[in-house]
Order: C-alpha cells, then structure tokens, then sequence
C-alpha cells in the first residue's frame, strides 16, 4: 500500500506531489521543462482510482503502488500559465470544472432527432428516419426510437449539432466531458483528435463569433487561433443558446450558422448546447436531447458519492424519485441528504436548502466575508431578478453587477447594509457565483440564478406588485408569432417569457402557494399547471388544481387558441390529471372507461371509386356494408389509460391473452419476425424502385435520403445483418416506447403496442368493467370515420393540415388527444384523431375486397393484420378514411397504437 504523502513532506501541497516506492516527485510547474514532466504521469495516473476532497481542491490518484495528490486550483493554474496547448489542455484534466467526470459523474443517455449514417461509430444507438412502405411501393416516413448510451458518443457522427434538454439535465456537464476527452486524445497523441475549447455564450456579448472565439483562445494559449481554425484542429463547445440576451438572440444565431458552416467546412467540430424549451431551431443542426436519468444510473451516481441509502427514499416517494432524474437535481439531493439527513421533494425548499448547506460551509471554514443567510438570498435575489428580466444566466461585467446589487435590504423586519464587493467574494467562494470568470459575475448555475430570482419575484408578489408580465405569453390564434423554423424542425411550443421555472420555484419556496399559483393561472393555466406539477407542493391546493385542469380543457377545445397553445394544455392537463379520464375501481381493480360515441345501424360506403385518384389499389373496388348499431371510442386509447392495464398485472396474467400465438408472442418468442420483416419489405421496395428519390425527394429531408441512399448499396444478406443487430427487441412487459420522454404523457395515445398486447388489454378491459370490449374490424372502423355519405376525410372531402395531426404539420410526435377538434377534425359521429396522430390496429387481417373475404379474424393467424387512420408521419394520402395499411401482428412502432369497439 503506498505511503499517505501528506506525510512524506513536511510543507503543505504546492502543485502535485507524486510516490512511486522510493521515488517522490514535487512538481511546481513553474517551468516548461517540469510540465513536460508532470504530463506523462499526470495521464498514467488518470487510468487507476480517481477521489476528490469535496471540502478542499484536492483530487487523489492511486494506480497500483503509486499514488499522486494534486492540489487542482493551484495546478491548473500553474499549467495555464505557459499559455501553450499542452499546458492548457493538461489544466482541463485537473480543473474542477471538468476532471469531475473522471470521479462522480454518470453517462447521460440521450436520443437523435437526425438520420445517421448506417455506417457511424455509434452503433446506432439513436433515433433514425425510417421509410415505411405503403401500397404501391410508396415509402411513407417513421421515426423508430433509438437511443445513445452515452451522450458524447454522438461527437463521433456529427461535425455540429446541438445538445437539448431540460433545466439541470446536464448539458452543460457533457460538454465538460468532451472538454475532458479531448484533452485525453489530444494529450495521448490519438489521431484525428481536436483542441477543445469551451466557452459560454452568455459572454458573447456582441462579438461576432470568431471573434468571441478568437479572444476566449487568446485568455489560455498563444499559439494563433486562425491558424489552427484554418487547419481544423479545433472543437468548439458553445455552451447557454438560451443564456444569450432575449434581444438580439436571433441575429446572433444567424451569425453562428453561418460560422457553424464555415467552421465545418474547414473541418473543425462544433457543438452547442441549450434549454429545449428556449430552443428555436435556428441553426438547422442535428438535435441530441439529454433523456432523463433511469434507475440504473441513478443507483450508480449514489454509490459514486455513497448515499446508496437514498435509493430507498427514491423507490418510496415518486414525487422524489421523479426529481432524481435529473441530474443537477440528484446532486442537490445527494448533497442537502448526506448533510441533513433527510429527503425534501419540493424543488425550491430543496435549492433553499443546498445554499444554506453552502454558506454553512463557509463559516465552517472560517470566510471572513460571511453574512446572515437571508441577507445573501435577499441581496442575491435581486441581482438575480435584473439578469432573469435581461436573459437567463447572463454574465454581468463587475461593474453592472455591483450596480444590480441592492445597498441595503430587510430581513426579518430588520433593515441590514450590503457589503457589495464582500457580498460577491463569498458568492464565489460558496459557489453560488461562478468563481472562474472573476471579476465578471454570474451565477454557478441557471437554476441557482433562477432559485434566487423565485426570493425576489416571491417579495414584489407579496408585496402587492403585479406580475402578470412575467406569465402572459400569446395563446389565440391571431396573437401567436410564426413558428420560424426550419423545413423539418417539429412545431414548437408558444413562446416562453423565460420565468417559468423561477416562478416554479417560487411556489416551492412560498408558505402558501394557494394565492400565487391562482394569479398564475388566471393568466396563464399551464404554467399554472406545471406549478402545480413540477413545483414538488406536498398538498396541491384543491381549488386551484380543478379550476387548471378546466381552463386547460376548455383551452384544449377553443377554436380560438392557437394549435401549438391547445397541443400545451392537453400535454400539461396529462400531467395534472385529465379529467377526461376518470380512474374507477371495481372489486379491486382499477380502470377507466373509454368515452364512445353512437355509430347507427346502416349501410355504408366502403372502399374508393374506382376513378379516385388518390386511391391505392388495394381500397378497390368500392362497396356498401350493412351494419349493426354499434359504439366506437372517442379517442385511441391513452397512456393514462393503459397504465391502469400495467398497474393490474396485465402482463403477467395469462388470462387476457387468447391463443397459442399471443402466448407464444408473451413469452418472448418473434412468432412473425414483426419488425425485421417489415423492414425487408422497405429494402425490396427500395431495390426495385430507381427512382426512389424522385418519388420521395418533397417528403423525405435530405438526411433520409441519404441513408436509405447508403442502405440501397448493401445485399440483402448485409441489410438483415445491419437490421437484426439494431432492431428494438420489444418488451413483454410494457409499451415499447412507455418510458420515452415526449411519448409517456398519461394523455397521449398509448404506441409502441403490438396487436396481441391490444387484444390482450381489450380482454382485461372487459373483464375489469363487466363491459364488452374488442378491436373494431376495418369496415366498423371506417364506417364509424365517413358516416353514410363516405366523407374522404372525417371532417368533409377537403384536406386541411389543422385538423389532424400529420407530416404536414410537423408536430412530429403523437399529440394529446382530442387537440384538433378544436378545428373541426371531427368525424361525423363525433369521433377524434380518426385522421393522423396514430394509426390504429383493427382486428382484420389483410385481405382484397371484395367484402365477403373481409370478416377473417383468425387470432391465430400469422399473416398482417390491418392498420387504419394515418399518423404523426402520415401524409394527407395515408389520412384518408379509406386509406389501408399492413403490419405484422408483432410489430411495433412510436406511430401505432389502437381504438376500443363495442358492440
């Protein structure tokens, strides 16, 4: 066992001191020689056992019977000092800010919104653009899920992109680690490596970016940055789009995707990072979104920081276990637990508490610029409140900041005097400043800005000021600004005024939130919901969550509000709990009962003219079907729904899956080759069609052209080699998309669902109710869209993109359901969702008409089963009420799901 060096010198650690048996190393690194020196260790070391004091700027490396102990702030700084590459990337392996991730931190998983070449590094371990073949050969447009391990596996595929995700969610971490794997590669001489350079965006100001660049290099090397720019050796990581000040920020994007282009062109790599919600799609990159921590990472970060006993709390309390996943919060949380020994789930009480733990420390050891706590947070917060109004996580010059601190200010009815300059020593000591951009000011992180900020916005409310500005954003029609995006980019939501999450909070850190979330809500109800939800409240103020959850329902169904407002409230009402959707209980078991609508006995026109031309051959020829009165669902079934199905066991219980091959299917077998084999149809259609691109080159981006162009050149044999080792394997105990973040809303159409797990819940939901329950078979399906006049769409026989949800619209997601009815997509018994968002299972198997072959419903069939209605990538064609459309009774997609029938 190597010796403790802290014995071995009778002086405190200067920069490094190294053992090695007999052999002791003091490294001052105060000469180039010595940093030669000390690197080649320095990286030997990096590969054993890496610990951080958290109580000083130690780190400890141990490999084998060596052992080496850094003093980090000191080190870095020695390093930085030469201002030559090596010295400055050697920094980034023993800086704080970065050499974190070697001793505490996670992978973060996320998931690509962009095709990625069949051939990438990545595994494919992404979301791809996959084509989906129609009749005739056509080739429609689905998003299979694919997700990456690592977040910073994606540096591998693309030359620019962006990260996004929610506050704290880590984005601004992997850029760290990207900071740090570069140095690693640059450092060990890999080739191909890069020179990272990381800067925040909130310092921009108003250089245009190579300059900002140019001045950020010059600050830690003094070799010429054109020169390496020109060559592409550098990897530029811009941290903070959303930190950029309000006015001005789109310019400033259209300058950074010119750079962007340029910078590629010359072959340097650059990545930026922002909140999603503040992202507009301005620079036309891939998007790599940050997912939410899963158990398995949480239960690692707490056995890297030793709070394996939180992991209890988590499994016990799902409002805590919801905070774990993300990340900056799971750090809070490990950090308030270990000291105070207890778990706090409201968000702001939770922030509150992480700072006190802060400033203790410091009076711990003795800061000589410690003050009362509340006179920090009152003082803090109204800094905060200046840079919240100009832009999120702003940096301010030293000079604007002493001005935005207040002189003096009340606590607890006593008036105390502001030490300014002191005041922002012990922010930066404490961290709650960011100590490395002295003597400019910012706050450590967005959410410590934002936490402040929540003291002073609580203080003017209580105060009696109106705050209405802070909330109100556009919702009708007529008031909401174009969605300027790009050709491909999903509709975003209405814009935001960049004080939600401090107003969330604000509600945490308010003794009673009553009063607050009510004027909230009054202007805007879903922000007043996602207070309601996020803000971690141990009792929801009743009064106030009925009075959200119907101005959200009502904003859900005005014609008046604008799509991208009605597509906000059903999202949050999912979160709130839809009313819609009433939860009952009989002997024991829980479920809720589709709404239905009315379908009348009649006959009913079936199938396409032979003379239409936006038919497919298999709709012909057309034909009328007498039919029994009967009931069809308003809506396909929900999320929320089905999660009653999860909850009861439906998986386990063998009762609700009738026939040998549903059961077959159940225990893991791929009884019809569900997904591989539709994706051989794609790749024949694809072979045997030259002019693919011609055909698709107006619904295709030119990303998915591309790859299926790569795809066109391998054998059949490469294509199911490539295909069986990507392909999903589908669960046999949930939705295969169940737990994807922008799919798992309780208000969203369940997808991911094979057509036994449908017949399977269809079985539970009839024995739970005492109701009769089944898939509807293709002629009841249509009849129940057209009526007796045979509409071509539910609505009438004109296409219009705001009445359902398809590619044209670019919503690119399942939407809640229920939101286009609002603009007439309502199908002539008052059925929603006919036309677009999913397609949906019938119980038919795919035959020719005519209609004396239609009524197979063999559950033992092996063949494909029909899907009807179109979906999220449909195009107006597939969203046709006659529109038919195959898939393997296993196969599963995020663009399929199913509507209850009963007779």
């Amino acid at each position: 066992m190597a010796p403790d060096i802290t014995n071995q010198f009778n002086k405190p650690i200067d920069c490094a001191d190294f053992i090695a048996g007999d052999k002791h190393v003091h490294f001052h690194l105060t000469t180039p020689d010595s940093v030669r020196e000390f690197i080649p260790i320095l990286l030997k070391m990096l590969s054993g056992k890496i610990s951080r004091d958290e109580k000083s700027s130690q780190i400890t490396f141990e490999l084998d019977s060596q052992k080496m102990v850094v003093d980090a702030k000191i080190t870095q700084q020695r390093l930085l000092s030469g201002r030559d590459i090596p010295g400055y990337l050697s920094s980034r392996l023993v800086h704080h800010q970065f050499s974190r991730w070697a001793a505490g931190y996670v992978p973060l998983e996320a998931s690509v919104d962009m095709v990625v070449p069949v051939d990438s590094d990545i595994d494919l371990e992404l979301i791809e653009e996959i084509p989906q073949e129609n009749r005739e050969g056509e080739v429609g447009h689905q998003l299979q899920q694919r997700k990456i391990p690592d977040i910073t596996t994606a540096v591998q595929a693309h030359q620019a992109f962006v990260i996004l995700g929610a506050p704290g969610c880590g984005k601004t971490t992997t850029l760290e680690k990207i900071v740090y794997m570069s140095a690693l590669d640059y450092l060990n001489e890999t080739p191909g490596c890069q020179i990272p350079l990381f800067v925040r965006l909130s310092q921009q100001k108003n250089r245009l970016p190579f300059d900002f660049l140019n001045a950020e290099w010059g600050k830690v090397a003094k070799e010429d940055f054109s020169a390496a720019y020109a060559s592409g050796k550098v990897r530029i990581l811009a941290d903070g789009i959303n930190e950029l000040a309000r006015s001005g920020r789109r310019e400033q994007m259209q300058d950074w995707r010119i750079f962007a282009q340029e910078a590629v062109d010359r072959g340097n790599q650059v990545i930026f990072s922002s909140r999603e919600l503040d992202y507009e799609p301005l620079l036309n990159l891939p998007r790599v979104k940050v997912e939410p921590l899963d158990n398995e990472r949480i239960f690692e970060y707490l056995q890297k920081h030793q709070a394996n006993d939180l992991a209890e709390e988590l499994d016990k309390n799902t409002q805590l276990a919801e905070l774990a996943n993300n990340p900056y919060y799971l750090s809070i949380l490990v950090g308030v637990y270990r000291i105070n020994k207890t778990v706090i789930a409201n968000r702001g009480m939770l922030v509150r508490q992480f700072v006190l733990n802060l400033l203790k420390r410091e009076r711990k050891n003795n800061h000589p610029d410690c003050m009362d706590d509340d006179m920090v947070i009152a003082a803090l917060g109204q800094m905060a409140y200046v840079l919240q109004n100009e832009g999120e996580n702003l940096t301010f010059d030293l000079g604007k900041a002493l001005a935005a601190l207040p002189a003096w200010v009340t606590c607890r009815k006593q008036k105390m005097v502001v030490d300014k300059d002191a005041l922002l020593r012990l922010g930066r000591a404490a961290t709650l400043l960011d100590p490395a951009i002295e003597p400019d000011v910012r706050f450590y992180h967005q959410l410590l800005q934002e936490y402040f900020a929540a003291n002073e916005l609580l203080t003017r409310f209580t105060a009696g000021e109106n705050l209405e500005q802070l909330w109100k954003v556009p919702v009708l029609q007529k008031e909401m600004p174009p969605a300027e995006v790009g050709e491909w980019d999903p509709l975003p939501e209405p814009p935001s005024t960049g004080w939600e999450v401090t107003t969330i909070l604000a509600c945490g850190i308010c003794p009673d939130a009553t009063v607050l979330i009510e004027s909230v809500r009054l202007v805007n109800p879903a922000l007043a919901g996602r207070c309601l939800d996020e803000a971690g409240l141990v009792n929801k103020p009743e009064i106030v969550l009925q009075s959200t959850r119907q101005d959200l329902l009502q904003r859900l169904y005005d014609p008046k509000v604008h799509l991208r407002s009605r597509l906000q409230a059903g999202l949050v009402l999912g979160s709130i709990g839809d009313p819609r959707f009433e939860v009952l209980e009989k002997n024991g078991v829980k479920f809720i009962l589709p709404q239905m609508v009315e379908v009348p006995a009649g006959t009913y026109p079936i199938g396409s003219r032979d003379d239409d031309p936006q038919a497919y051959d298999d709709e012909k020829p057309s034909f009328q079907a007498e039919l029994p009165a009967f009931r069809i669902a308003r809506w396909p079934v929900s999320n929320a729904e089905f999660a009653c199905f999860l909850a009861a066991g439906g998986y386990e219980d063998k009762r609700w899956w009738a026939g040998e091959l549903a059961r077959s299917w159940l225990a893991g077998e791929d009884v019809t080759g569900g997904q591989l084999n539709r994706f051989l149809e794609w790749w024949d259609w694809l072979k045997k069609t030259p002019d693919w691109q011609d055909q698709m080159k107006d619904r295709w981006t030119p990303g998915n052209i591309k790859a299926w162009e790569q795809l066109s050149t391998q054998s059949r044999e490469e294509f199911i080699q490539l295909m069986s080792t990507q392909l999903q394997t589908k669960s046999r105990s949930q939705p295969a998309f169940w737990v994807r973040s922008g799919w798992d809303n309780p208000s969203q159409p369940v997808t991911g669902v094979t057509w036994f797990e449908t017949n399977a819940y269809a079985a539970w939901l009839s024995a739970a109710s005492g109701k009769s329950f089944r898939l509807p078979d293709e002629k009841e399906w249509e009849a129940a869209a057209r009526g007796v006049k045979g509409r071509i769409y539910p609505w009438n026989n004109e296409w219009n993109q705001n009445k359902a949800n398809t590619i044209e619209g670019r919503v690119m997601k399942p939407s809640p359901v229920g939101a286009y009815a609002a603009a007439g997509g309502l199908g002539p018994f008052g059925t929603e969702d006919q036309s677009g968002n999913i397609w949906e299972w019938t119980r038919s198997l795919y035959r020719p008409y005519p209609a004396q072959l239609f009524n197979e419903t063999d559950q033992e069939s092996t063949e494909e089963r029909i899907v009807r209605g179109g979906s999220w990538v449909s195009d107006r064609r597939d969203a046709r009420c006659a529109g038919r459309r195959w898939d393997f009774p296993d196969f599963f997609g995020n663009v399929i799901g199913f509507r209850l029938f009963s007779p």
